[in-house]
């Protein structure tokens, strides 16, 4: 598993190293700032039909795990 620290970088900086990331590894974990990366990344991932969970780590921080081995089931975790 690959894990990208995205604290401060706007979108769509986070999904783009995301979505390489993931070109080459079954696995990618994102940390990012700010809900609208979660979204938007949580949102990559069902395009895509990869699975992924989100977790809120505190008011600021997110980490968004997506995976490629079980296609597209989704859970949120808090």
């Amino acid at each position: 598993m690959v894990k990208i620290n995205a604290l401060g970088k706007v979108c769509p900086l986070p999904v783009i190293e995301t979505k390489k990331a993931l070109e080459e590894n079954d696995t990618v974990e994102t940390t990012v700032d700010n809900e609208i990366a979660a979204q938007n990344l949580k949102k990559m991932a069902g395009q895509l039909g990869y699975d992924y969970q989100v977790k809120q780590n505190d008011a600021q921080s997110f980490t968004v795990r997506i995976s490629k081995k079980n296609g597209g089931i989704a859970s949120i975790y808090e």
